[in-house]
C-alpha cells in the first residue's frame, strides 16, 4: 500500500532513480544492529536523497544513517533520522524506554511500523547528545509521516501551482463549498486514511496532485493552506472551471495570473417583507409539528432588550419548534438574548461554530461575525426563510428526503425545463431573495420545494419520499 502511494507521488515531476539496493540495506542494518521499518526502506530503493525536489528538507542518505538517542519528557527513544530541515530532525522511532515514574508513555506503537520524530533539536556535532524531542506524532505510521514530507517536497518542485490563502478565514466565508468543490474530484492517498493531513490525487486523469500543507514540514508557499500542482498549467485551468474556487496562480507555465478578486456588493437596507406566508407553507408541506415560542415569550424578551425585534426574526422563532433549535445551526432560546456594546443581539451560532449570526435592532440585515469581525451577510427576511427550511430538514420525523444538484447555473432557472416547473412560493419567494445569495422555489406545483444556492451553483430539491423526489428530478432534468 505505501509502495503503491510512494509510486504515485513519484509520478508527478521528474525524478532521479536511487541506486540503493537491497544488499546495501542489510549491509546499513547489521551496522545499526536494527532492522529499519519497511516503509524507511522502500523509501530508500525508490528515492534518491540528490533528487532536487528536497528544497525545505534534506533526505540523509543512507550510507550516512545513525542510530541516535532521543528524550521527550515521559520516554528514551532510539531514533534514526532520515530527514533534516533546519534544525528540525525526522526520522523513525526504533525502540522507547518509559522514564521513572511516568505511570502512562505518552507514545505507543504496536505492529511494524512505528511513529516519526518531529520537531527534535537535531545537535550535528555531539552524537552522544540525546536528541531533545519537541513533539513527536503520536498515532502517525511512518508511512504516513514520510508520504506528508514527501508530499511538500513534491509539490513545491511542479512546474504548475495554484493555491488557496486563509481557507477558512475571513476570506473565503464559504469555506464549507470552496472545500466541498475542490475535494470532490480526489481520492485519498490511502497511505494518509489514519493521518491528519490531506494528500489527493485526481482520479480522472491523475494530474493533479493536492495538498493541505503541514504544518509540521517546513513549505515555500507556507501562506496557503492548500495547494494544487501539475506538470503543466491545463489540468489546473479546468480545476478552476470546474470548481470555480477561488484558487491563485503561485506558478504558471503559460503565463496565467490571478485576476483581480471581484468582491460581491454588501446587502443593502430594506423594508423587510413578512415571512409567515412561507414559513407556514412549508410546515404544511412537511407535516411539521411542535411546541414553538409564544408571542407572550417574545414581547417579554424585548421587554427585558429594551428593543424591538426585526419582524423576520420573530416570525421565525414563533414557527420554528423548539425541538429544531439544535438541529441545523444551534439557535438561541428567546429568553436567552442578550444586547452586545455594539447593539447587535446574537441568536444564532453555525453548526460547526465558525460564525455568529445576530441582528440590529432597526436594521434589515443579517448579520455574521467571523473571528471579531462583522459583516452583513444578507437580508433577514430572505436568509431566515432558508435558514427555516434547513433547520426543519434535519428533523428525521417528517421524511423530507433532498438531492443536490450541482453545477447549476443561475440563467438556466430561467429556461425550460427548470423553468416549467419551479415557481414563486407562497408569492413572495423572489421578492425575500433580493439582498441574499439563496432562493426558495415551489416545485412542479405544491409536489416539492427547491433552494437556489447562487454562490456554490447548487440546487437542492426536497420531496415527501424517494419516489416523488425521482420523479421531480426526471421532470426538472437533472437525473
Amino acid at each position: 500500500m505505501f509502495l503503491n502511494d510512494l509510486q504515485r507521488l513519484l509520478s508527478f515531476g521528474e525524478h532521479l532513480s536511487s541506486n540503493v539496493t537491497e544488499k546495501d540495506i542489510k549491509e546499513k542494518e547489521c551496522e545499526l544492529t536494527v532492522e529499519l521499518p519497511d516503509a524507511v526502506r522502500k523509501l530508500y530503493l525508490h528515492v534518491s536523497p540528490k533528487d532536487s525536489m528536497f528544497t525545505t528538507c534534506r533526505m540523509i542518505p543512507l550510507e550516512e544513517l545513525t542510530l541516535r538517542k532521543a528524550e521527550d519528557e515521559q520516554q528514551y527513544y532510539q531514533v534514526i533520522p532520515i530527514f533534516i530541515g533546519g534544525k528540525r530532525a525526522f526520522g523513525p522511532a526504533i525502540s522507547a524506554e518509559q522514564k521513572y515514574g511516568v505511570e502512562n508513555p505518552y507514545w505507543t506503537w504496536d505492529g511494524e511500523e512505528l511513529g516519526l520524530v518531529l520537531k527534535a533539536n537535531f545537535p550535528k556535532k555531539n552524537l552522544d547528545k540525546p536528541i531533545k524531542i519537541v513533539r513527536g506524532t503520536s498515532g502517525q505510521s511512518i508511512s504516513v509521516c514520510i508520504l506528508n514530507i514527501l508530499g511538500t517536497q513534491v509539490i513545491q518542485s511542479l512546474k504548475s501551482l495554484v493555491g488557496v490563502q486563509d481557507l477558512y478565514g475571513e476570506k473565503h466565508k464559504r469555506s464549507s463549498q470552496v472545500t466541498k468543490s475542490l475535494w470532490d474530484v480526489y481520492d485519498w492517498f490511502i497511505g494518509f486514511a489514519e493521518g491528519a493531513q490531506e494528500l489527493k490525487i485526481d482520479k480522472k486523469s491523475g494530474l493533479i496532485l493536492g495538498l493541505n500543507l503541514p504544518s509540521d514540514v517546513d513549505c515555500l508557499y507556507d501562506g496557503y493552506d492548500v495547494i494544487f500542482g501539475a506538470d503543466t498549467d491545463k489540468p489546473l485551468e479546468q480545476l478552476i472551471q470546474e470548481t470555480g474556487a477561488p484558487l491563485e496562480w503561485i506558478k504558471s507555465q503559460s503565463g496565467n495570473v490571478t485576476p483581480a478578486e471581484i468582491w460581491e456588493p454588501e446587502p443593502e437596507e430594506r423594508l423587510l417583507i413578512p415571512i409567515s406566508p412561507i414559513l407556514e407553507y412549508i410546515r404544511d408541506f412537511t407535516g411539521l409539528a411542535g411546541r414553538c415560542t409564544p408571542k407572550e415569550k417574545i414581547e417579554q424578551a424585548e421587554q427585558k432588550l429594551g428593543c424591538q425585534l426585526p419582524i423576520s426574526l420573530k416570525e421565525f422563532y414563533m414557527h420554528l419548534p423548539q425541538s429544531l433549535f439544535t438541529s441545523y445551526d444551534t439557535i438561541w432560546s428567546i429568553s436567552k438574548l442578550r444586547r452586545m456594546k455594539d447593539g447587535k443581539i446574537k441568536f444564532l451560532e453555525e453548526n460547526q461554530g465558525s460564525f455568529y449570526g445576530a441582528v440590529q435592532p432597526g436594521s434589515s440585515l443579517m448579520y455574521r461575525q467571523w473571528e471579531r469581525e462583522w459583516e452583513a451577510a444578507g437580508v433577514l427576511d430572505g436568509y431566515l426563510a432558508v435558514e427555516f427550511m434547513d433547520s426543519i430538514s434535519e428533523d428525521e420525523s417528517i421524511g423530507l428526503v433532498m438531492e443536490e444538484c450541482q453545477h447549476i447555473k443561475e440563467e438556466q432557472l430561467t429556461q425550460d425545463p427548470l423553468k416549467q416547473y419551479l415557481s414563486e412560493l407562497a408569492g413572495i419567494s423572489s421578492k425575500i431573495a433580493i439582498g441574499n445569495s439563496r432562493q426558495l422555489y415551489d416545485v412542479c406545483e405544491g409536489q416539492g420545494i427547491a433552494v437556489y444556492d447562487r454562490d456554490s451553483e447548487s440546487l437542492y430539491i426536497y420531496a415527501k419520499g424517494y419516489d416523488v423526489l425521482e420523479k421531480l428530478l426526471k421532470m426538472l432534468g437533472l437525473t
